[in-house]
C-alpha cells in the first residue's frame, strides 16, 4: 500500500508540476514499468507460495502414511515376535514333556532288564535241575539194573543147596510156568510191578511238572523280550520323529529371524533417504543435473520479459501527444495486479478499494504461518 501511495503521490505531483509533455509521459511509463514489474514479481511469488504450499502438504501427507507405516509395521513386528515367542515356548513344552517320556522309558528298560536277569537266573536253576532230573533218573535206572541181578543172583544160589529140592522147585516153576495162574506167581508179580509202576509215576510226574515249568518260563521270556524290543523301537521311532520335527522348526524360525532382519534393515535405510530428501542434504546425480537446466531456463524466461518490458516502457518521439494523454488518462484507472479497466466514470475510492483488495491479509487458520508444520 505504501508504494502505491508513493506511486500516486507521484503521478500527482507530475501532472501537478508544469513541465513538458514528454518528460511526463516518460516518467508516467517509468512509474507503469516499476509497477508491472512489481505485480509480476508479487505474482511469481504467490505462485511460488502456492508451490511450497502444496509441497508442504504433500510432504505432510507423506510423512502421516510413512509414521502409520512404521506403526503398522512394528505393530506386526510385535505380533510377530510373540507368536515367536509362543511357538518357543510350546515347542520347550514339548521337549520337557519327551524328556520326561524318556526318563520314564529308561527306568522301564531298567525294569525289564533286571526283570530278564532274573528270568535267566531261574532258566538256569531249571537246566541245573533237569541235570540233576537225569542223574537221579539215570541212578534209579542203575539201582533197578542192580536189583534185577542180585535177585537173579539170590534165586541162583537158593536154588543149589539140594537137587532134591531144587528138582522140587523147578518142578514147581515149570508147574507155576505151566500153570500161570497160580497164587505165588501172582503175588510175586503184583508186588514187582506195582514197586515199578509207582516210581516210574514218580519219575515221570517230577518230568512233567518240570517240563511244564520250563514252558510257561520259556513262553514269559519270550514275552518280555517281544515287548522290550517293542519298547525299544517305539521309543527310537518317536525320538527320530521328534528330533526331525524340532529341527524343521528350528530352521523355519531361523528363515523367519533373517527376513525380519531384512525387512528391518531395509525400512531403516528408506527412512534414512527420506529424512535427508526432506532436508535437501543428499541429492543424487540425476536430480542435481535436472535441477540446474530448471532454473537457468526460468532464469533466461525472467530476464527475456524484463527486456520486452523495458523496450515496452520507452517512449517514441513520432507519436501525438494527444495520443499519450489519452494514454496516461487511461493508465490512471488500470488495476496494477490484475489489469482490469476503469472507465473515467468509475470514482477512484472505488478502484483504490479494489487495488487494497488484492492485499487483504489472510485468515488466520488459512495462514501459512498457522498451517507451518516443522518436519524432522
Amino acid at each position: 500500500m505504501s508504494l502505491e501511495k508513493k506511486c500516486e503521490e507521484n503521478i500527482e505531483q507530475i501532472a501537478s508540476r508544469p513541465k513538458n509533455i514528454e518528460e511526463a509521459v516518460g516518467s508516467h511509463y517509468a512509474l507503469q514499468v516499476a509497477i508491472q514489474t512489481m505485480k509480476e514479481r508479487c505474482q511469481q511469488l504467490q505462485l511460488r507460495l502456492e508451490t511450497l504450499e502444496q509441497e508442504n502438504l504433500r510432504l505432510r501427507i507423506e510423512n502421516r502414511k510413512l509414521r502409520s507405516d512404521t506403526v503398522s509395521n512394528s505393530v506386526e513386528l510385535q505380533n510377530n515376535k510373540g507368536e515367536m515367542q509362543r511357538k518357543i515356548d510350546d515347542l520347550e513344552e514339548k521337549v520337557a514333556e519327551f524328556e520326561r517320556t524318556k526318563s520314564h522309558l529308561k527306568h522301564h528298560l531298567c525294569m525289564v532288564a533286571t526283570e530278564n536277569k532274573q528270568l535267566w537266573n531261574r532258566l538256569s536253576h531249571l537246566t541245573q535241575a533237569n541235570q540233576n532230573l537225569g542223574s537221579h533218573l539215570s541212578k534209579i535206572s542203575n539201582t533197578l539194573s542192580r536189583h534185577h541181578s542180585a535177585s537173579s543172583i539170590t534165586m541162583s544160589k537158593s536154588q543149589s543147596p539140594n537137587n532134591s529140592f531144587s528138582e522140587e522147585t523147578s518142578k514147581e516153576c515149570s508147574d507155576a510156568a505151566k500153570e500161570p495162574n497160580s497164587p505165588n506167581s501172582k503175588v510175586t508179580e503184583g508186588v514187582m510191578d506195582a514197586s515199578l509202576q509207582e516210581i516210574s509215576l514218580k519219575i515221570f510226574h517230577g518230568i512233567l511238572q518240570n517240563k511244564t515249568d520250563l514252558e510257561d518260563q520259556c513262553a514269559q521270556m519270550v514275552e518280555i523280550q517281544s515287548d522290550s524290543y517293542n519298547i525299544g523301537l517305539e521309543c527310537l521311532e518317536d525320538d527320530d520323529e521328534v528330533l526331525e520335527d524340532l529341527k524343521r522348526y528350528h530352521n523355519n524360525l531361523l528363515k523367519l529371524r533373517d527376513q525380519m532382519l531384512e525387512q528391518q534393515s531395509a525400512m531403516k535405510t528408506a527412512l534414512d533417504n527420506l529424512h535427508h530428501g526432506i532436508k535437501g542434504d543428499h541429492l543424487c546425480s540425476n536430480c542435481k543435473e535436472k535441477s540446474k537446466p530448471a532454473l537457468t531456463e526460468a532464469n533466461v524466461e525472467l530476464e527475456a520479459e524484463i527486456e520486452s518490458l523495458r523496450q515496452w516502457g520507452t517512449p517514441d518521439a513520432n507519436v501525438h501527444s494527444s495520443k499519450h494523454l489519452e494514454i496516461e488518462l487511461m493508465a490512471e484507472k488500470i488495476c496494477p495486479m490484475c489489469g482490469k479497466l476503469y472507465g473515467k466514470e468509475t470514482p477512484f475510492n472505488s478502484f483504490q478499494q479494489h487495488v487494497s483488495d488484492h492485499f487483504t491479509d489472510d485468515d488466520e487458520t488459512y495462514s501459512i504461518i498457522n498451517n507451518f508444520e516443522v518436519i524432522t
